[in-house]
């Protein structure tokens, strides 16, 4: 059944959760998130959002930036230009249920209050000995790049420009998405070791890797 007829379903009062789903707030129940928390759904990294927000009522804004986090590296930076296809999925925007959550907003919040001295806690697999090498430092890169790391791999990404970022550097205006938080969220992604080098064009003819 797709997420869009569930969604029509739920909404004319067909199969209701209270009624034919048992409560679960396990991430892994993917039958349960999929009827239950379609904002959840329609997030392309699959972010646990109730949880990430239970977060934030508890004022514990540090663990709501990890929880963003799992899902994505750089919460900080989607919580200012993510295009929010959970909120034109999130249930209380529904007919006759008012607004949809700022999740969004909240995603910010939870980047912006937490603890400046904030340590961020990743558990690290013990090193495997293999290399990889990245093209390019955008978003996706060091995406990859963070986890690999986290597997235990030796990575190395080679840019072609004389910073990292991609497009969320050079293509983005400054107003929308400030440059210190984007250093800071680049810094985090990378510093378990990867290797960044600058300068590099790969494909273009010879080139120095």
């Amino acid at each position: 059944m797709s997420a869009h007829l569930e969604r029509e379903q739920l909404q004319q009062g067909g199969d209701s959760p209270r009624q034919s789903v048992a409560y679960s707030d396990d991430p892994r129940d993917l039958g349960w998130v999929r009827q239950n928390v379609p904002c959840q759904t329609a997030c392309p990294a699959g972010t646990n959002i109730p949880q990430y927000i239970r977060m934030i009522v508890e004022s514990r804004y540090g663990r709501s930036y990890e929880i963003n986090r799992e899902a994505n590296v750089l919460p900080a930076v989607l919580g200012r230009i993510c295009s929010r296809p959970c909120e034109s999925a999130c249930r209380h925007g529904w007919p006759g249920n008012g607004e949809p959550v700022a999740i969004c907003h909240l995603k910010r919040a939870a980047s912006d209050l937490k603890d400046a001295g904030h340590r961020i806690t990743e558990s690290l697999y013990a090193p495997t000995g293999k290399r990889v090498a990245i093209i390019g430092a955008g978003p996706a890169g060091v995406a990859a790049a963070h986890d690999l790391s986290l597997l235990g791999h030796d990575v190395t990404i080679l840019e072609r420009e004389t910073r990292p970022g991609g497009m969320l550097r050079y293509g983005i205006p400054e107003f929308r998405l400030p440059r210190d938080t984007l250093e800071i969220e680049l810094h985090n992604a990378l510093r378990l070791g990867v290797e960044l080098k600058t300068g590099v064009s790969v494909g273009n003819g010879p080139s120095e890797v």
